[in-house]
């Protein structure tokens, strides 16, 4: 006996695309009950399915595997492999149809991509896990000059980090941003550089266990966070900080 495949289509139409009005049912709900339906017509059990192929005309923040969903809660395991084929425009019948295309298709492409070589990912730190952080914040001028805050974390073990305004203008990957909107840490010690200390950044590192913050603002609000507060220009602290661990790593 042949794959057992399911083939469903759901299609949800977005406000004002050749005037179609937003469907209620979201897409993986309109998928499991196609799939129940064709299941209970074919006489196959949810677990007796080897493959499921699911059309999904596209839509702005998906995002999801809605196969995957819609198989679920039609009772597929979740072991069996379930596949999302998302569209520009058309419906879910034109998904569909691009499904049973590929499985026609099945052994008979040609790939014309020669592999040259294969690297290995470097494995992945995230500031989550790190024990030592030097954040910076908008006292840091240039881009450049995180090297600097780079050799302090390198120096400690730690990693470097950000605020918000770093992430958004592009200086630092958003992974790397602390905060509401982004990660929440709790490092042994966190040393901040020209963070002002806007609430929703403290709230994403308030609980480290030593928070070390320098600002040339005595009345930055990060101090009343702090455990040790330095009140001074980052360009003249840092570099005599990094000289002083440097001096006594003997480096």
């Amino acid at each position: 006996m042949g794959e057992r495949v399911v083939l469903a289509g759901a299609c949800r139409t977005a406000i004002g695309t050749m005037g179609g009005a937003l469907s209620t049912v979201p897409p993986q709900n309109m998928g499991a009950a196609v799939i129940n339906e064709a299941l209970k017509r074919a006489g196959v059990m949810p677990d007796q399915v080897d493959l499921v192929y699911m059309g999904c005309v596209i839509q702005a923040g998906l995002g999801q595997n809605v196969a995957r969903q819609a198989s679920l809660k039609a009772g597929i395991p979740v072991e069996t492999p379930a596949v999302t084929i998302n569209v520009v425009c058309g419906s879910g019948l034109n998904c569909v149809n691009l499904a049973a295309q590929m499985i026609q298709c099945k052994g008979k492409l040609v790939c014309h991509v020669d592999v040259i070589d294969i690297l290995p990912k470097e494995k992945e730190t995230f500031i989550e896990n790190s024990e030592v952080l030097v954040v910076a914040g908008r006292g840091v001028k240039k881009a450049e000059d995180l090297n600097m805050l780079r050799e302090l974390a390198d120096l400690m073990g730690g990693q470097v980090a950000c605020t918000r305004p770093m992430a958004e203008s592009g200086w630092m990957d958003a992974k790397y941003q602390i905060g509401l909107s982004g990660r929440t840490v709790r490092p042994k010690l966190i040393i901040t550089c020209g963070v002002s200390g806007a609430i929703q950044f403290v709230a994403g590192m308030n609980h480290s266990d030593t928070i070390f913050a320098i600002n040339n603002d005595p009345k930055a609000p990060i101090f009343k966070s702090a455990h040790y507060c330095l009140v001074g220009d980052l360009y003249e602290i840092l570099p005599k900080l990094i000289a002083r661990i440097k001096e006594k790593k003997g480096v």
